[in-house]
């Protein structure tokens, strides 16, 4: 992003350190925005659900991007590449759309609904920001999970009232 080269906020998303990183974005990122486009199509129709799908990814893949670059402005080897952030933008965009709907986990018994799987995976993200050699990029991966529930919440608003009502009862 340095300079005028704003484009790269996107393009970064291309870019992959090898073969199995970019395996498993593809995977990821076609399995959720599947889920993504249906949810919103579910919800708002099909003509909305093709409209907000490629905005939403643009989003997701340039905010977390935009917000890591501001941070890591002075270091000049900083660099920012993969899919990861879309990743894990649509991780947090799926679990909250729909908050309340019923989800289980084997490796989590108590975990009831998608906004208790949210709270959990928010938990384990800040968790491994703990582990100290590592070149995984792991505050944008909170980031980008954080701004893809909030998207989802700006984009169904009704989801805050369920978290709510959740949250009372």
């Amino acid at each position: 992003m340095r300079g005028k080269r704003i484009h790269t906020l996107f393009t970064s998303a291309f870019i992959h350190r090898n073969w199995m990183h970019l395996l498993f974005n593809t995977t990821v990122v076609y399995g959720l925005g599947y889920d993504m486009f249906g949810t919103t199509s579910q919800e708002y129709g099909t003509l909305t659900a093709y409209l907000l799908t490629p905005l939403l990814f643009l989003l997701l893949i340039s905010l977390p991007n935009l917000l890591q670059c501001c941070q890591k402005r002075k270091d000049f080897f900083f660099t920012s590449m993969g899919a990861s952030g879309l990743s894990f933008g649509l991780y947090g965009f799926s679990a909250l759309f729909f908050p309340l709907q019923p989800m289980g986990s084997v490796v989590f018994p108590f975990i009831s609904n998608a906004l208790q799987g949210w709270i959990c995976g928010l938990l384990i993200l800040i968790l491994l920001t703990q582990i100290k050699k590592s070149r995984i990029n792991k505050y944008l991966h909170i980031a980008a999970y954080s701004i893809g529930a909030l998207v989802a919440l700006f984009v169904r608003p009704k989801s805050i009232q369920e978290i709510f009502y959740f949250i009372i009862n």
